[in-house]
């Protein structure tokens, strides 16, 4: 955790952003719909920067809806007309569940395919959507799938491959069927209410975007966080919502110090789970072990005895001998640690005694389920390859998890295929300078390597396949960038083989080695044949069939995708030598990395554009180390270097759908650069951790480097780098002392400042950044400023038809269209408006008419700040009158707007005017008694309406 000022700062800003109450405590990790602009991976778990490169997460916030809760929302929305009924929709009907054989279910493993892509046509979740259109939208991708692909789902679960207005927690499930007793869930089912299709569907789980950080596959520390997440969210179709024992303890949370509902209490000790028992080491004092969510020390998974009855896994006699430790801390009603007191225990007994007995029980209670997951994309924006990927990656761990963590006896099947489907794929075994694996993708680091690729089996029934074969597609070895793979003709030296049959994974038994054929095409077939009685007899898990290994060249650029071949040269065939159908293929991807990872072989840019950087795969420190941030701690480098053609320069990521850069400008050359600037946070208009850097008085015709770096390798992801080299200069604040009055642009109720290229017709944007929170403001809020008028010190507003009264300034009123003219020949402007309050902070840009929804064409902002409420003025006998002093005082503040108002010396009207809730450009009595009252400790005495522009 940084222990620096920037940190603290930092951390209460993500706090004010994301409206989550004391994310760095175990013991607030409430479930909200938080508000915030646009950087996703912080609500979807606390997002503390650390200097650490891996961290483990064990806080969470989860934002469980139940059933009834979710009708009432729904049938809310409804009523507002934000959502249409569905008594008026056309509810499609499905094809019924296809019925599973007694056979072991086999569980595929999940592939890009299995993620159904769902379009959100409306662009809802960029809005400030309410849960009712969340709803909706849910629940029409749910009938789409199930359209094509049957009522076959116990559950469907959702990513997002794009940051959303706001998430509702950091994940959610959301119950629509209980048919179970004695768990504490009322029974009952909503599909009819609110338009689901068919007649299985339980419950829904989202997991909000994709790109998250938080969100890593595999059984690496930096996954441990998404296994027990999703752990978390499948079990809420059971728990936790046990009523209290008959003695009173409470097993629930109290959404407090000792944990949330729907959540165990953080009292009762059940040696770790997914649902928030955290493990009590020793006794007097006993110490709590990890954060809320761990695995479960009895069993090493995400359940524990406790969850699994309550899943129907195990019966109560066998959740009493599992847990190794089953204990409550009587006293402990803080829940704090370490904690010494009475200890007591209980069993499932007690939990029957209150709850009722589980029915059905765990003889009889479904073991094997299955969902559907769904990718909501933008319009014209479908997930990457890289997304699908890493999201069929974590459900195929999280497929794996449940299978371990039921003891074996359970499955949850995460793709859209029946079980028992056989799936041959390519996967990337390893290369000989691999960068990464996830899932069927390999990156390899650019100037040759070797590859090699596993072709194996899953999902087969042993007692059907006695022979195989796999023609691999050779036309899929090239790549539309640069380069051709070839293929090893004998990878294995001692035999030439392709077909590895001593590995103890091999599939068959007796098979002599086969080597490849039909070298001069590059199309490979591979066999394997055996009587029926040999054959593995084991059908879970992934088989091994053969490899092939792959040669890289030098010169090789871009992604590759080695595909098997459909046709007659890939089939399962039975004891007859019928072809076993359907059978999945699944190809392998090769990805050549960044060559970009050193100065010296930095991709240039060109002025005014906008290129995308993926660090996804570099794994190179900064060097040098940047002057901003953490100086070693961030992560993924990159170069690029540019040609100055303008004295100025602006480097920034505000468009990246990665959410926190670091970079610098350097110049020099490589090996002796010196660095121009540095930019790490905040630079965007709103609190955010992108960045936006201008540099100036730099050459034109010079080089000038630019090292790029995600925050942390959880940051690591898809950036936008956009280079401006012909600048709009930014506001700026008013310096001319020689007017009276004009030595500080802070104001009460108006923003002064300078903007403007001379002759150009512009556009000025005013955003909120931080706000008291007694105003309906919130951060990111955009004004824009009106026609300006002229408003005289000695009366009012001055018709512009008229000869100007002198003295007067210049004035503009907040609008939500833009206005455009030529600022720069209008001096000092003061804005204001209902949203212009004091003790906020605002960014002042300008951008150039027809260019105002482009984000590259702003100027860097002009940060700004008003005064606290009442405070006008150090001292007013001099002037020009000194700036506000941040306190509230009769012989300075009250007392200069009296005179200003005598018009008998005083501060200029803009400081003066501080009512009505509009200033209206006049100072009065009521000016001065409302100083006063700031004087006698009342707040600001009006409430700004929330934003009225769309």
């Amino acid at each position: 955790m940084r222990l620096d000022m920037q940190s603290a700062m930092r951390t209460t800003q993500r706090l004010i952003l994301v409206g989550l109450l004391s994310i760095l405590t175990q013991n607030s990790l409430s479930a909200q719909v938080a508000s915030r602009p646009d950087h996703s991976a912080l609500e979807e778990a606390p997002h503390e920067k650390s200097s650490a490169t891996t961290q483990t997460i064990h806080e969470y916030s989860c934002g469980f809806r139940s059933a009834e809760d979710w009708v009432k929302s729904f049938q809310e929305a409804v009523r507002r007309g934000e959502i249409a009924d569905p008594k008026t929709k056309r509810i499609p009907q499905v094809a019924p569940r296809i019925a599973m054989s007694n056979a072991p279910v086999v569980v595929p493993t999940p592939n890009t395919d299995d993620i159904f892509l769902f379009e959100d046509s409306a662009s809802v979740l960029l809005t400030n959507f309410s849960f009712g259109q969340l709803d909706s939208l849910m629940i029409d991708a749910t009938n789409a799938l199930l359209n094509e692909h049957g009522d076959n789902f116990d559950f469907i679960g959702f990513w997002v491959n794009y940051a959303t207005h706001h998430t509702v927690g950091a994940a959610f499930y959301l119950g629509i069927e209980n048919d179970v007793t004695g768990i504490g869930l009322g029974t009952g089912n909503s599909r009819a209410q609110v338009g689901i299709a068919g007649d299985n569907v339980e419950g829904f789980v989202m997991m909000w975007n994709i790109n998250s950080g938080f969100w890593q596959p595999g059984t690496a520390s930096n996954a441990n966080f998404a296994r027990l997440v999703l752990g978390q969210e499948f079990e809420h179709r059971f728990g936790m919502f046990l009523p209290d024992l008959l003695d009173g303890r409470p097993l629930q949370g109290n959404n407090g110090a000792c944990g949330r509902s729907a959540h165990w209490n953080f009292r009762v000790d059940g040696q770790g789970s997914g649902m928030e028992i955290a493990e009590w080491v020793g006794t007097d004092p006993a110490t709590r072990s990890g954060g809320s969510i761990s695995f479960n020390t009895d069993i090493g998974g995400v359940f524990s005895y406790c969850d699994l009855y309550l899943m129907g896994y195990v019966s109560p006699e066998e959740m009493d001998t599992g847990n190794s430790e089953l204990r409550y801390l009587d006293d402990n009603t803080s829940c704090s640690s370490p904690y010494s007191g009475a200890i007591s225990n209980f069993t499932s007994a007690d939990i029957i005694a209150s709850a009722g007995e589980r029915i059905p029980s765990s003889v009889d209670a479904q073991k094997d389920f299955r969902c559907g997951w769904i990718m909501f994309h933008l319009p014209g924006s479908p997930p990457t390859l890289f997304e699908l990927e890493k999201a069929a990656a974590i459900l195929e761990q999280h497929s794996l998890d449940w299978e371990f963590g039921t003891l074996g006896r359970g499955t949850i099947n995460n793709t859209l295929q029946a079980s028992g489907v056989p799936r041959i794929e390519l996967r990337p075994l390893g290369a000989t300078n691999e960068i990464l694996k996830v899932g069927n993708q390999i990156v390899v680091a650019p100037g040759g390597s070797q590859v090699t690729l596993d072709v194996a089996i899953s999902s087969w029934e042993p007692n059907l396949l006695s022979a195989y074969s796999a023609q691999v597609d050779s036309a899929s070895y090239s790549s539309a960038d640069v380069g051709t793979l070839t293929p090893v003709v004998t990878p294995n030296v001692s035999d030439g083989a392709f077909i590895d049959t001593g590995r103890d994974d091999f599939v068959f038994d007796g098979v002599a080695s086969t080597t490849a054929v039909d070298t001069a095409t590059l199309d490979y077939v591979y066999f394997g044949s055996v009587d029926v009685s040999d054959a593995i007899a084991d059908p879970r898990g992934r088989k091994y069939l053969g490899s092939l290994v792959l040669d890289v060249p030098p010169e090789a650029e871009g992604t590759f995708t080695v595909s098997l071949a459909a046709g007659t040269n890939t089939f399962a065939a039975d004891g007859t030598g019928t072809a076993i159908e359907p059978i999945l293929l699944a190809p392998a991807r090769i990805t050549i990395g960044p060559r970009n990872l050193t100065c010296d072989t930095a991709s240039e840019i060109l002025c005014d554009e906008e290129i995308q950087v993926d660090n996804r795969f570099a794994t190179e420190p900064p060097d040098p180390l940047y002057s901003c941030g953490i100086l070693d701690n961030h992560d993924g480098t990159l170069w690029y270097k540019f040609v100055a053609t303008d004295t100025s320069a602006r480097i920034f990521t505000c468009r990246s759908s990665a959410q926190d850069s670091t970079f610098a400008v350097y110049e020099g050359s490589c090996g002796a650069l010196t660095p121009l600037g540095c930019s790490e946070d905040d630079d965007c208009g709103v609190f955010g951790w992108l960045g936006d850097l201008r540099i100036d008085g730099i050459t034109v015709g010079q080089t000038y480097y630019i090292q790029f770096s995600a925050w942390s390798t959880e940051d690591q992801g898809f950036y936008t780098l956009d280079l401006g080299c012909q600048i709009i200069p930014p506001p700026q604040p008013i310096q001319d002392t020689s007017v009276p009055d004009a030595g500080s642009g802070t104001r009460n109720r108006y923003l002064v400042f300078t903007a403007g290229d001379p002759g150009a017709s512009q556009s000025i944007r005013i955003t909120v950044v931080s706000a008291p929170p007694e105003v309906a403001l919130s951060p990111g809020d955009v004004f824009w400023l009106g026609q300006p008028f002229q408003v005289s010190e000695n009366s009012g507003v001055v018709d512009p038809a008229d000869a100007p009264e002198t003295p007067s300034f210049t004035a503009s009123g907040l609008q939500c269209e833009p206005f455009a003219t030529d600022w720069s020949t209008l001096g000092a402007v003061h804005s204001f408006g209902l949203a212009i309050v004091p003790d906020a902070t605002y960014d002042v840009q300008i951008v150039d008419a027809g260019l105002e929804n482009d984000p590259s064409a702003f100027s860097n902002a002009l940060r700004m700040q008003t005064s606290i409420w009442g405070d006008v003025v150090q001292d007013c006998t001099t002037m020009p009158c000194p700036p506000p002093d941040a306190s509230v005082d009769i012989t300075t503040d009250v007392t200069s707007i009296l005179s200003k108002f005598r018009n008998v010396g005083g501060p200029t009207k803009s400081r003066a005017d501080l009512e009505p809730a509009l200033p209206d450009g006049l100072v009065n009595i009521s000016d001065v008694t409302f100083c006063l009252n700031a004087f006698s400790g009342d707040g600001f005495a009006f409430a700004a309406d929330a934003n009225p522009c769309p």
